[in-house]
């Protein structure tokens, strides 16, 4: 797991997971439930048999959202 988290494990079997949207979101439900992701709900990861991603994408993740 940790071969993982450091991207020293080759890709696949270990590779990003994405959402995708038609367009930047507008509805703020819908926004709110993405920046929930990229930060309370990171709590959870581990738990659903993931592997955390590096904060430098989790800051990226919140700074795109932070544009809306």
């Amino acid at each position: 797991m940790t071969a993982i988290k450091n991207g020293k494990y080759p890709s696949p079997p270990a590779r990003d997971l994405y959402f995708i949207a038609k367009g930047k979101p507008q509805n703020e439900v819908v926004i709110e439930f993405l920046k929930w992701i990229v930060t309370e709900g990171q709590q959870f990861v581990n738990e659903g048999g993931y592997v955390q991603i590096s904060e430098e994408k989790l800051q990226y993740g919140i700074n795109e959202l932070e544009k809306q």
